[in-house]
């Protein structure tokens, strides 16, 4: 069963869905079902140590895991089977390009006089781990170079198409590729520990075709998955028009509509509830700035600004150096981490 979180930034989704995983961890012991919050995994290491805050000092927290897609999909083919088969890790996979570069250069038609170039390599060994993440097959490469319109794009897509092709076919024979382990995690999901267990998903803004696949897997096979999106729940209800696609929410609301496409029968909860605290004062600085650029409510603050402040910058570089001397203060002379 599928539960999804909307909220604003601030509103307690990331600290709901922390309690919800330790108050079970708590209620039923160190011996039951796993109990997972999925993150990006840029973001898992300040999640483990939010979860570890709200643990009692000693308490076991084997049951509780903070994953990335990549580390679940590997657990679950340490025990279905699968983890032993060599991985291809990036550097291999830019090998592996390379030597395909040079094969095919006589089929090549815009890609074989860069071939000897050493960023091709890492270029297209790039492009073709994000054709793996969004699951584009050779087949509609190629005929998305039939229909381009420009020579030059149609030349590019069907040298893309012809290596990616042949990467896959050496995949297939050597190391695994690391794109593919979702989608062959997806498919162990119904039979594993995984079944009884209960999911957290928060901090993505949208989800990988391959992501997607091993989320929908783990909604049908596992007791439980709420997955927090960062958006104004009460106003996508009052108005589900479509946003502008250079809206800053825009990807998330597509997320949102995606998941309830897929899976009809999903609840919905807006926060904050009522009571629960909030990581800003609804009547604060930050919560007006929001409204006045997001939801267009323009009007004056109660007061002067004292949290919010503005910098000009030359250039690009002196604005990122005066975040930078900014965060270095913070750190020397207010404890910020």
């Amino acid at each position: 069963m599928l539960h999804i979180l909307l909220g604003r930034a601030g509103s307690g989704k990331t600290h709901t869905c922390i309690q919800e995983a330790v108050e079970a961890l708590r209620t039923e012991g160190p011996a039951g079902p796993p109990l997972v919050l999925l993150a990006p995994e840029q973001a898992t290491l300040q999640l483990e140590r939010a979860v570890l805050a709200q643990l009692p000092l000693g308490a076991a927290t084997a049951r509780l895991r903070v994953l990335s897609f990549a580390r679940l999909a590997q657990a679950v083919l340490a025990e279905r089977g699968g983890a032993a088969r060599p991985r291809l890790g990036e550097t291999g996979r830019r090998l592996v390009v390379w030597t395909l570069l040079h094969r095919l250069r006589g089929q090549l038609a815009s890609l074989a006089s860069g071939a000897d170039l050493p960023g091709l390599a890492v270029a297209v060994a790039d492009q073709l781990a994000e054709l793996g993440a969004y699951r584009i097959s050779p087949e509609r490469l190629r005929q998305a170079a039939q229909a381009g319109p420009e020579p030059a794009a149609r030349a590019r897509l069907a040298d893309l198409a012809l290596l990616w092709e042949a990467y896959l076919e050496a995949v297939a024979r050597g190391p695994a590729d690391p794109g593919s382990e979702l989608i062959a995690a997806a498919s162990l999901v119904p039979g594993s520990t995984l079944e009884r267990g209960r999911f957290w998903v928060d901090g993505f803004a949208g989800f990988t075709p391959s992501e997607e696949h091993l989320l929908g897997a783990l909604v049908d096979a596992a007791q439980g998955v709420c997955v927090a999106l960062c958006l104004d729940g009460a106003a996508w209800l009052h108005d589900r028009g479509a946003l502008d696609a250079s809206h800053p929410f825009a990807p998330t609301r597509r997320t949102l509509e995606r998941l309830l496409g897929r899976h009809p029968q999903a609840s919905l909860e807006v926060l904050p509830r009522a009571g629960a605290p909030t990581r800003f004062d609804p009547g604060g600085e930050l919560w007006h700035l929001a409204a006045s650029l997001l939801q267009g409510e323009r009007g004056t603050s109660r007061a002067g600004p004292e949290e919010i402040f503005l910098h000009t910058a030359a250039d690009p570089r002196a604005e990122a150096e005066a975040a930078a001397d900014e965060m270095d203060r913070l750190c020397r002379e207010e404890g910020f981490r």
